[in-house]
């Protein structure tokens, strides 16, 4: 027997991007996908932002889709609904600096049956 919850995958938009900083629409810096969230790099390319997933407790990591970090702040897009804790205006010390969550939204809702 399918496991149900594995017939049905959630799309990331491109319009669901923080795209933070300069760059032709934020694209032009690349992306990472690590410990399960896609990374979006800004020109400085601050690895610290990897720290900020690692400090993450498991269960807001899974919910995690999307991180962008940008001169001290954060862009934080969320698979189904933003945690608590997590909302626009929150700050995170990430190695001795202190980062405001500038945009912290959901997804959109879209999604797809699996063949």
């Amino acid at each position: 027997m399918k496991n149900k919850a594995l017939n049905v995958i959630n799309i990331l938009d491109v319009n669901d991007l923080p795209n933070m900083g300069a760059g032709v629409r934020g694209f032009t810096y690349g992306f990472t996908i690590y410990r399960g969230v896609l990374v979006q790099w800004d020109e400085d390319k601050d690895e610290r932002v990897l720290t900020f997933i690692n400090e993450l407790a498991a269960r807001v990591r899974r919910q995690l889709a999307i991180v962008q970090e940008h001169e001290g702040s954060l862009g934080l897009v969320w698979h189904t609904s933003v945690p608590s804790g997590y909302e626009m205006g929150e700050e995170f010390e990430v190695e001795g600096d202190f980062w405001v969550v500038q945009t912290s939204n959901t997804a959109k809702r879209l999604r797809c049956n699996r063949l």
